[in-house]
Parts: structure tokens; sequence; C-alpha cells
């Protein structure tokens, strides 16, 4: 028990201090990718060569390579990284209470680090009430396909090249920022053009069994790779000593 008189302080016995980095990276870039997996990357699936891009730079970073998503949709994964709670089951960006900062939600922090602070998204600002989740929760700008009415896309939002492009015209070098970035191109119904479609690689002797969709599902991941590894490649040059986190945001196809 307690000495008589004293009360018991539970933020100060949570609270953890890391030491932090020796410098502290002028940019930061999140990149939640839309039905991304996982598995292309394990040691048993490499060999079959669908995310040379995505295994290039897990070999020069960090991989971790057990990862559970927040949920089984992008709106939970979302509601997690921006607001800092647990909500596996509850779709925060509907929830009105939910649209003010909290004391977890990331984007205030980084701002009290000095960064500026943005939100990408492929899709529209009408998607789950998403404008209002993430200003509410502290963002300083959102960016969604309305900024590029000319590019190309489907119902979902603009092409992911040219989302990432945007990201690269937008930030501004010479301002610290933390950049969320969210995919939409992963995602049914598949519809970018066979241009755009990266070729399957010569798969292993299982590959004939698997239909039409699956290869061309496979195809729009191989596309994701390819448009994510080639913005990395160009951000580091732009923005010298970045700080890069890449996730998918919840599974898109398992054996059931």
């Amino acid at each position: 028990g307690l000495p008589p008189g004293q009360g018991l302080d539970i933020a100060a016995r949570l609270q953890r201090q890391a030491p932090g980095a020796t410098a502290q990276p002028r940019h930061v870039f999140v990149l939640v990718l839309e039905g991304q997996h996982g598995f292309p990357l394990l040691q048993e699936y490499r060999p079959w060569g669908l995310y040379p891009g995505l295994a290039r730079l897990a070999d020069q970073g960090a991989w971790f390579d057990r990862f559970i998503p927040s949920g089984r949709q992008t709106d939970n994964t979302l509601g997690v990284l921006v607001s800092g709670t647990l909500t596996p089951d509850l779709v925060v960006l509907m929830d009105p209470g939910a649209h003010r900062e909290l004391p977890t939600s990331t984007a205030p922090h980084f701002r009290r680090l000095g960064y500026t602070t943005h939100f990408f998204y492929g899709g529209y600002a009408g998607w789950g009430r998403l404008d209002e989740f993430v200003l509410g929760q502290g963002f300083e700008r959102l960016h969604t396909a309305s900024e590029l009415p000319g590019a190309p896309g489907n119902a979902w939002g603009v092409w992911d090249a040219h989302l990432l492009d945007h990201v690269l015209a937008t930030v501004d070098a010479s301002q610290p920022s933390f950049n969320v970035i969210l995919t939409t191109n992963n995602h049914s119904p598949f519809d970018l053009p066979e241009s755009l479609l990266p070729p399957l690689p010569a798969l292993p002797a299982q590959a004939p069994a698997w239909d039409t969709m699956t290869r061309r599902v496979l195809q729009h991941e191989m596309y994701v790779d390819r448009e994510v590894s080639r913005f990395v490649d160009a951000a580091s040059r732009r923005f010298p000593g970045a700080l890069f986190v890449i996730t998918g945001d919840h599974q898109a196809y398992a054996a059931r």
C-alpha cells in the first residue's frame, strides 16, 4: 500500500522517456498503403520478385515481419495512426467526439517540435468525414485529389503516382515537415490501365491455378511497390536525411 496521505500519480508511473535520435530528421513521411501486404517481403516469398522496391528499402532500413493491423478496414488503422487511440472495432473517423485534438493525437506533438503537419490522401475529403477528422486531430493542412483536378484516376481518387508527385511538389524543403500519405490504388475495382501495370514475374508452379483477378491484384500491388520506391528515392534526394515509415493498413485477401 501507499504511505498515509500520499496519492497515486498514474501519469508519473506510466511516463517513459526515450533518449531520441542524435539528429532530428527535418522531414518525416509516413506512407499508409491501401491494402498492401507484407508477405512478399518474407524470405520464402522474396524469390517471387513481387516487391523489388520495398524489399530493397526493407533491407536498407528496419523491417518488422510481425505486424498486426488495427482492424479490417482503412478507417480503423487511420483512426489509430492519427488519434493515437487503440480502437480496433470503432471507426473513429465517424465519431464527432474525436474531431478534436486528443492527448494522444499525433500531429500536435509534431507541431510542438516545430514541424508543419500535412495529410495527403489520393481520394476526396468527404470520404468518412476525413476532412473533419484530420483537421480536428491537429493536422494543419489536408491535401486530397481535389488539388489535382486534371489527374487520371477512378472513383476512389487519382493514381498513386500523381499523388506522390504532388507530395514532392507541395512539401517545402526549407520547412521541417511531418507528412502522412494515404494511397488508394491497391483497392477494388483494380482498374489501373494495363499500360501502368508492371508485368508479373515468373511465378512458382502453383501460380497457373490463380484466376485472372488474383493476378491483376498482384499487379496492382507491384504498381504501388514501384511508385512508392520511386517516391522514396526522389524524396531522399529532395529532402536529405528524411525519415520514411511505410506500412499497409489491413489485409485485402486471405485464406478463410
